[in-house]
């Protein structure tokens, strides 16, 4: 609710209208001529007051309150009830407040005020009396009226200082309870600085000991409860960082070593290729050779069969020979035998032609002729006989050497064939022995891609494994600055990790897998 709302409020509700401030306006003469004199009292009561006379040192500050007055009932007087005038009574309401004046005092104040005012309006009214006459019943009025006005402003001093007093009491007992609240949240402050001041430190050890109020017990106990679980927090996880520690330690020796033996390996299969590659080379020129092989012992067996051909035909022609020598025999017996009947026949001529004597002596001489012929004849067919044995021998033998040597060749023959089955099967062994040492050569090739591979892993490994147990001896170092107590495993820090130099991969070898 506004200020002029406020003011609005109270007027209506002791119905200050427009009428009654037209009343007031119309003694405003009344109250300017009266007051200064009314307020002149007021302070000489003050004066014999000890109560309220010391809060006027001298009469310059009494004066200066009796401007103030003046100017105040002014506003009352002239019915002037605006902001200003809520500002004015605020702000003497905030004075009395500083300076301690109790609303008793004001209101009587107020109440001395009033019987003067009282007085002052009713001799304005009647100035002669009631009627017109001479008695005392204006002022008697005057002074009932009076003092009902202080008897209603002492109810309302009561009633007011009673509330004010209960109040009072409930600010004092408020303060009370909050200067003790106050202690007990010093003894708090106090205590948990001291704790946080020991955690700061990294002391998990120590605990708030001291009574605490009931309503801070519930803090007392949970901030015990936390650094408790706090301590064991951390205990477990410097004992995590050990368990860290250790087994990153040895997973970092352990990836070295199979960095190292990966690294013998790769060199063991890069030689192995490399081994492959000369045999694959090899097994494809032994390939090679045997079909070569192979073509040359099919070619031989070609020629062998046309040489047992050849063999063939000239052991049947050998034969023919030999018929034909026989048949050349029996002709020269025949001619041996005509030449042997015609020496006879001769030698009966020339027998027969001595025995004719003179007569026969030329048949003689033909039959001489012809015996000498038919010898000559015969001696022929005899050197033909004997050339024809002879040739009939070395034509035997020619048979027997011409069919030695087709059985040699028919041998050979099959010899050839059979080397050319095997030569054959070597070619084919050949082959598949090539095709075969390639997909091992391209699986070592692929081992050795893998097992690269698994060396650049394995430097990795080792490396992410240093870089765990540096951290963890980072951690261990950080959980060492805590105080844990004897009964949990202190936090100690680590010392410095050794230094695990991974192995490098040979410079060959890293170009071969950065190409790849």
């Amino acid at each position: 609710m506004s200020d002029d709302s406020s003011l609005s409020r109270r007027m209506q509700f002791t119905t200050l209208d427009e009428n009654s401030v037209a009343a007031i306006r119309s003694i405003k003469p009344m109250i300017d001529k009266a007051l200064p004199a009314i307020l002149d009292g007021l302070y000489a009561r003050i004066r014999e007051f000890p109560e309220v006379a010391h809060y006027f040192q001298d009469s310059g500050h009494a004066d200066k309150a009796k401007s103030a007055q003046i100017r105040n009932w002014g506003r009352i007087s002239a019915g002037a009830f605006d902001q200003d005038y809520l500002d004015n009574a605020r702000a003497v309401g905030q004075v009395h407040a500083k300076i301690g004046l109790e609303p008793r005092w004001y209101i009587g104040g107020y109440a001395l005020i009033a019987d003067g005012l009282i007085k002052a309006a009713l001799r304005e009214a009647w100035p002669k009396g009631f009627f017109g006459g001479k008695d005392s019943k204006g002022e008697d009025v005057a002074a009932k009226v009076a003092a009902l006005v202080k008897a209603v402003l002492l109810d309302m001093d009561l009633s007011i200082t009673t509330y004010i007093e209960a109040a009072d009491e409930k600010r004092r007992a408020a303060e009370e309870a909050n200067a003790l609240a106050a202690q007990q949240q010093a003894i708090v402050v106090r205590s948990l600085t001291a704790a946080l001041d020991s955690l700061a430190r990294g002391d998990l050890t120590h605990r708030v000991l001291e009574t605490f109020d009931p309503s801070y017990q519930k803090l007392r106990d949970d901030f015990n409860l936390a650094i408790e679980k706090l301590g064991s927090t951390v205990s477990a996880i410097a004992a995590g960082a050990h368990e860290v520690t250790d087994a990153s330690r040895e997973i970092s020796h352990t990836t070295m070593d199979l960095s190292q033996r990966t690294e013998e390996q790769a060199a063991t299969l890069e030689q192995t290729s490399a081994s492959m590659e000369e045999i694959a080379a090899t097994v494809k020129t032994n390939a090679e050779n045997a079909r070569r092989a192979n073509d040359l012992s099919r070619d031989a067996r070609e020629v062998a069969d046309r040489s047992g051909e050849v063999v063939a035909s000239a052991v049947s022609a050998m034969a023919r020979i030999e018929e034909s020598s026989r048949k050349i025999s029996d002709i020269i017996s025949v001619i041996d035998e005509i030449a042997r009947q015609t020496n006879l026949l001769a030698l009966n001529a020339a027998v027969e032609a001595a025995r004719a004597g003179e007569a026969g002596r030329g048949f003689a001489v033909v039959a001489s002729e012809v015996r000498s012929l038919a010898q000559r004849s015969s001696q022929a067919a005899k050197d033909i006989k004997d050339l024809i044995t002879n040739s009939s021998g070395q034509v035997q033998e020619g048979v027997e050497l011409v069919n030695r040597t087709g059985s040699s060749l028919k041998e050979i023959l099959d010899a050839i064939r059979q080397v050319a089955d095997i030569v054959g099967d070597i070619a084919s062994a050949s082959a598949e022995q090539s095709i075969g040492v390639e997909q091992v050569n391209k699986a070592l090739t692929q081992m050795d891609e893998v097992t690269q591979q698994n060396s650049a892993m394995v430097e990795e490994n080792a490396a992410t494994a240093r870089t765990l147990e540096q951290q963890a001896v980072a951690m261990n170092e950080r959980i060492a600055a805590f105080a844990l107590g004897a009964a949990k495993t202190p936090a100690r820090a680590l010392s410095a990790p050794a230094s695990n130099v991974v192995t490098r991969l040979p410079l060959k070898e890293k170009r071969r897998r950065a190409s790849r």
